[in-house]
């Protein structure tokens, strides 16, 4: 790491800092006489005093000087950032099933850390919704009696700069290809896992409002009821309600649904038996089938509003 010279070589400096930040301990305090230098030097021109000369040797000596993970204070708050490889654990397995696993397998590994310290687990993936549910079965009621003798909370990730060095551990680690021998019944899953969405919209005289219920397996069941901020006609509301129902279950992972409504006008509209005239409509039908395109069999089917009760009520 050479001295600045110029101007550039400051901006040059500050710009690799900003990006080492994460890894650098204090590094708003280390940092700062660089970045002071660049308000001072308003006219671009270049300006390096005492001050910059010692905490540029400072950095050096401790970006040369190897890191060694300090110990958590007692009580300390843990984060924890997970990450998933594809075909990982078992293909059958969804996204959310995966991270849970991945979670349980955590506590496990971890197990000093989770007794002493409190974890939040910090995701993407909707998995308190998930295992708070009072409607499980299966491997996951076994994995959430598991995880209740810790104390773990969950929040949205809401950046995605700690979550990048988990990413980067399951990407660069060499993995070899999984030799599973027996028969090929055995190897290959024998039935798709259904999962049902349930829409329907509706609007009022207090405005548009959606409903969403989603049954997965496992008697897993999701239940959303949205209200909208805008101005929308009661069709236009049934297919909102159907597109958020077809990005929840993408963000859950979920390559096969059927989608049902009580709505027999926008489920024909979708199948193709019949056109779309209205001009919103038809950007609602296009946004429809663009994310339905994405996952591998999506059937959208016509029930009576009585076999659509959970979504309605919802609405």
């Amino acid at each position: 790491m050479n001295l600045p010279k110029n101007y550039k070589d400051i901006q040059k400096l500050t710009g690799c800092l900003a990006a080492l930040s994460r890894f650098i301990s204090q590094s708003g305090e280390r940092n700062l006489p660089f970045f002071k230098n660049l308000r001072k030097a308003s006219t671009k021109k270049f300006y390096w005093d005492d001050e910059c000369n010692e905490a540029f040797e400072a950095l050096k000596q401790y970006l040369g000087s190897p890191r060694l993970l300090s110990r958590p204070e007692e009580g300390e708050e843990l984060q924890l950032y997970l990450a998933v490889v594809e075909g990982a654990v078992n293909e059958r397995y969804l996204i959310t099933d995966k991270f849970a696993f991945a979670l349980v397998i955590s506590t496990h590994k971890l197990k000093p850390y989770n007794e002493s310290h409190p974890i939040v687990m910090v995701t993407d993936q909707p998995l308190k919704i998930i295992l708070t549910s009072p409607a499980l079965s299966g491997r996951m009621t076994t994995w959430v009696a598991e995880l209740s003798e810790f104390d773990i909370t969950y929040t949205p990730r809401t950046s995605i700069k700690a979550q990048i060095l988990a990413d980067f551990l399951i990407e660069c680690t060499i993995r070899q290809p999984l030799k599973i021998n027996g028969p090929k019944e055995l190897q290959e899953p024998t039935q798709i896992t259904k999962w049902v969405v349930y829409v329907d919209g509706a609007r009022n005289s207090k405005g548009a409002w959606a409903g969403i219920m989603i049954q997965g397996p496992d008697r897993l069941k999701m239940e959303y009821a949205l209200r909208f901020s805008f101005e929308a006609t009661n069709n236009e509301a049934k297919y909102e309600a159907m597109i958020v129902g077809l990005m929840l279950v993408k963000h859950l992972g979920v390559k096969w649904e059927i989608v049902k409504g009580d709505s027999k006008l926008v489920m024909d509209q979708i199948n193709g038996e019949c056109g779309v005239k209205n001009e919103n409509l038809m950007k609602y039908h296009e946004k429809a089938m663009t994310i339905a395109k994405g996952f591998d069999q999506t059937i959208f089917q016509h029930v009576p509003r009585a076999l659509n009760e959970e979504a309605d009520r919802l609405s």
